[in-house]
């Protein structure tokens, strides 16, 4: 039986016959009239999901209904992009059939069977699925329809095709990094690129020139996008010059600078923890009539970049926590203890800070509580100005975040039972002056997941104790190499070790730099800890790789 066929005995009221075809065909609709079929029990596996023919013409809509036939069933299609543009895909629980507990949740992926869009629920009241997503003419992509938990039912998936008038930007597979930002050549006064951040984690880096003397504007419009968006902009020594969050107020982020002619800037954009979608990523520039400034490139002119603990017009500026005192007998780790003693003597003898600079939180709840981490690094941000440096340090537990495979929410965790959460750190650490050079010792397991502090933070350099996934190691044995300090843990002990014995001078000038100074602790807790589980590598994050600051 030819599709039109059985189409005709459906709309005429016999539905007894159901398409059992492995390809749907959708065509478009005369007169806005959505077109109805019935599926069969679609695969549950994305390599084997059923295709669908999409014929489209400026918004048309196509639906087909299906059913979830047990808990955790998945229903899987795929489509060729008719053109570039908006798609949008609703999922919504087909009551009219039957009795239906279905609370419908859709997923997308690209080509590479990436996520790129996902929806539970369209809002607090509606439990329907909607996803909004860019699509590329020609590309393949893929929709999986699945119920909330144990949830199943009837559904019915409605696909509004793209009106293919949109302009989509390339981005290329490895531009998550500054060096290998995408070019954006602009040919007016305002510039509209459509991009997605997918998977999730995934940054997208731009590099735009501006054309004029003017007001620059950009903007991250996620109006069509579940996407939570960061932005983020650099000037051409990739020091942050702007940003925009906008964790509570909106999804959507904007800046806006004043920039001078031939200037180069680099945008960065991210979601807010798993946040993924799309966004249209607009550029406008306002010609200013701006009186001459000396030097374009100095929006963040500053002396943080060429810090020098032993210059005497730097001032040096630390807070310390060192959690050791956890409830509970079985929780009390005791390398913290010994930490706060020896991060005190690196500040002292190695930084050249003043003892009275230095504030050291040692203990249990009521000394290293969140309270205290946002009073002591409020302190520093009163302290500290352009030209000095602010040093916070982190000895204690650290709290795995909900995935092993990606460095997701990693956070500290406090004698108070509370956590501090990179979103966390980074508001407080924000507060202080911009221009500060900031060095952040993280010295617990997991650290480095938290080390993307450092690409959010202007002049911020973070040094983590161990990789995302990885425990670090606790109190130094009796026996260990660097034990100089009765205890203390590997990290602490290898850094200070480095720092103030200047065995880690590298280059042999009589100055151990920040990065020479992380080299040596990393080759040396490598070396220690051995491979396998016990394995730590220490990591250090920074935008700025090619500039050494200089501690002693």
């Amino acid at each position: 039986m030819s599709f039109w066929k059985m189409l005709s005995k459906f709309i005429a009221g016999d539905k007894s016959q159901k398409v059992p075809f492995e390809t749907l065909k959708l065509e478009k609709l005369e007169n806005r009239q959505l077109l109805t079929v019935i599926i069969d029990d679609p695969s549950s596996s994305l390599r084997k999901a059923m295709d669908i023919s999409i014929d489209s013409d400026d918004q048309n809509e196509f639906s087909f209904q299906s059913k979830i036939d047990k808990a955790r069933d998945k229903d899987s299609y795929c489509f060729i992009a008719p053109a570039d543009g908006l798609m949008s895909i609703n999922m919504n629980s087909a009551v009219s059939r039957s009795f239906n507990a279905l609370d419908p949740t859709l997923t997308v992926y690209d080509y590479k069977k990436r996520k790129i869009g996902f929806n539970d629920d369209i809002s607090t009241f509606i439990q329907n699925a909607n996803v909004d997503f860019y699509v590329h003419q020609g590309q393949q992509y893929y929709i999986k329809a699945q119920g909330w938990r144990s949830s199943f039912g009837d559904y019915e998936l409605t696909i509004t095709a793209p009106d293919g008038n949109s302009q989509l930007f390339d981005m290329p597979d490895d531009a998550n990094k500054i060096k290998n930002a995408a070019n954006i050549v602009s040919e007016g006064s305002k510039t509209e690129v459509f991009v997605g951040v997918y998977p999730a984690k995934d940054k997208d880096y731009f590099s735009y020139t501006a054309k004029s003397d003017s007001t620059l504007t950009i903007t991250i419009d996620t109006s069509s996008s579940p996407l939570n968006s960061y932005l983020y902009v650099y000037n051409n020594r990739k020091k942050i010059v702007a940003k925009n969050l906008d964790k509570q107020a909106t999804l959507e982020s904007t800046v806006t600078i004043e920039v001078e002619k031939d200037q180069q800037f680099f945008i960065r954009v991210n979601g807010y923890k798993k946040s993924i979608g799309t966004y249209n990523l607009i550029i406008e520039e306002t010609p200013a009539n701006k009186p001459e400034t000396t030097d374009p490139d100095n929006l963040d002119e500053g002396n943080s970049t060429n810090s020098n603990a032993n210059d005497p017009d730097i001032q040096g500026y630390a807070v310390s926590f060192s959690a050791w005192d956890y409830p509970g007998r079985d929780n009390d780790i005791a390398g913290p203890k010994t930490d706060s003693y020896i991060i005190k003597k690196l500040l002292r003898d190695g930084f050249n800070f003043d003892t009275e600079n230095i504030h050291i939180n040692s203990g249990g709840a009521n000394q290293v509580n969140a309270n205290t981490v946002e009073s002591e690094i409020g302190w520093l941000a009163s302290k500290a100005d352009s030209n000095d440096i602010a040093v916070i340090h982190y000895s204690g537990h650290g709290l795995e975040g909900d995935s092993i495979s990606s460095d997701d929410e990693e956070s500290l965790l406090l004698p108070d039972s509370t956590g501090i959460y990179q979103q966390d750190l980074e508001r407080m650490i924000g507060s202080i002056n911009p221009e500060t050079t900031k060095i952040i010792l993280i010295d617990s397991c997991f650290a480095g997941g938290l080390t993307d502090i450092a690409n959010n933070i202007p002049n911020a350099y973070v040094l983590a104790s161990a990789e995302y996934n990885q425990y670090a190691w606790d109190e130094v044995p009796p026996y260990y190499p660097s034990n100089n300090y009765n205890g203390g843990s590997i990290f602490m002990n290898w850094l200070a070790q480095g720092i103030l014995s200047k065995d880690a001078d590298a280059n042999d000038n009589g100055m151990v730099s920040l990065f020479e100074a992380f080299n040596y602790t990393d080759q040396n807790v490598n070396l220690a800890t051995g491979t396998g589980n016990d394995n730590q590598n220490p990591v250090i994050q920074s935008p700025i790789t090619d500039l050494e600051i200089l501690l002693a």
